[in-house]
């Protein structure tokens, strides 16, 4: 029943729209009864469950509760609308937590990454055929966003970055087994990324396909190799890109054909548009009344307030954070930043058990992952990101079960810090 119901869940993950109350949307039944069946699952066994993240999610969270209930005074954002994005991040949070429990048996944990590298497969391969079958259900162009292709995720930017996520965790486990059928696979997913026209998913692509592979070198050949190859890498980008010409490289995509045009084409618009939301959220920022922040999901309804130019949410996590959650929200990210390196670190350098290891043969392919989607975080809100959780969970459960010095050092997994 637990399998099912994971699988169920992984599969869904994809499944945003139609979005309803509270951005809530079909994958979250899917993964609220994985949730509460695995909470009926835990609690037949005489295992103590473990709380990663909790300090800095919780963190967050006190930090949106205040936020919300001075910025009411202000008009901001109502403390009902405020309480509806902390239930959000109250919710991804036991998601990742009932991951990272599930974790403590490597077959489920295995379970949940085969899951995750056949339904991907599957979704991009349906994709494919929605864009050059011309079928708007299953590629999910819409007249806003011209021919770049969304999928069910209704934005073509969150698709990119669901696909490079579960691109990286199908190489991280190596499944399937056989080469042939593992390339092909990521061939047909890494076909879908591009097709989705999302500027900063191919940024993300790129920059965490070279950290994969630093990433693997230093596992194998140790950090010397892997700091020498990047130092060059950084070098020869910095004699490259000042010789770029990215106003013809744009100006040839807008006369290139219809993807191009949607792409490479809107660099210039985008940057612009992105450029004004930051410098108006910095204004807001250091204008603002009480260090407490505006309430989560105040800013548009702020700018509005103060009749900025352009109106917009907030594009990225690290402005959003402080901006609507204060000081203690910035603190709050700090905290998880921190805490999701050092177990990336761990699972990286560390030998994991053997039943762990054969389900994720290449756990630095994770860390890779988890900086591409931090660093998605300077252009959209990842923190929201459903798929995101379920990859901070893998860390966590490889961290808290499957580190082979951890283990020998303490095999009842007990004596870990609870909020980590």
């Amino acid at each position: 029943m637990i399998k099912v119901v994971l699988v169920a869940a992984i599969a869904s993950l994809p499944f945003l729209v139609p979005a309803g109350l509270g951005n809530t949307a079909p994958s979250d039944v899917f993964l609220g009864a994985a949730i509460f069946v695995s909470a009926l699952w835990f609690s037949s066994r005489r295992q103590a469950m473990r709380f990663p993240y909790l300090f800095p999610i919780g963190l967050s969270i006190l930090a949106g509760a205040l936020a919300s209930t001075v910025a009411y005074s202000g008009a901001y954002v109502s403390v009902g609308g405020g309480l509806v994005t902390l239930i959000q991040d109250a919710f991804l949070l036991a998601w990742a937590i009932t991951i990272a429990n599930l974790g403590r048996d490597p077959e489920l944990l295995r379970t949940i990454a085969r899951a995750w590298a056949i339904s991907v497969t599957c979704w991009a391969a349906l994709m494919i055929i929605g864009v050059f079958g011309h079928i708007d259900v299953l590629s999910g162009e819409t007249a806003r966003n011209g021919v770049r292709a969304a999928f069910t995720l209704a934005d073509p930017n969150l698709a990119a970055n669901y696909f490079i996520c579960s691109l990286l965790v199908l190489r991280a486990a190596r499944y399937p087994r056989r080469r042939v059928l593992r390339w092909l696979c990521c061939a047909i997913i890494v076909t879908a990324i591009v097709l989705t026209g999302s500027n900063g998913g191919a940024l993300v692509l790129v920059s965490t396909t070279v950290l994969g592979a630093l990433f693997t070198l230093a596992r194998r050949r140790g950090a010397a190799p892997a700091i020498i190859i990047a130092s060059g890498l950084v070098l020869a980008a910095l004699a490259i890109v000042p010789h770029v010409q990215v106003q013809g490289i744009v100006r040839q995509a807008q006369a290139g054909s219809a993807l191009l045009k949607d792409s490479i084409g809107r660099q210039a618009e985008s940057s612009g548009s992105r450029s004004t939301i930051l410098s108006e959220t910095q204004r807001l920022y250091f204008t603002g009344d009480t260090p407490f922040g505006i309430g989560p999901g105040g800013t548009k309804d702020a700018f509005q307030a103060h009749q900025y130019g352009y109106v917009k949410m907030a594009h990225d996590d690290y402005t959003a954070a402080p901006v609507e959650r204060g000081v203690l929200g910035g603190v709050a990210l700090i905290c998880l930043l921190v805490v999701v390196a050092a177990r990336c670190r761990r699972i990286a350098s560390r030998p994991l058990r053997p039943e762990y290891a054969d389900v994720f043969p290449r756990p630095e392919l994770l860390g890779a992952a988890v900086i591409g989607m931090f660093v998605s975080a300077m252009f959209y809100q990842v923190l929201h990101f459903r798929h995101l959780w379920v990859l901070l969970g893998i860390v966590a459960a490889l961290d808290l079960w499957g580190c082979r010095e951890q283990y020998r050092r303490n095999p009842a997994g007990r004596g870990r810090e609870v909020g980590q």
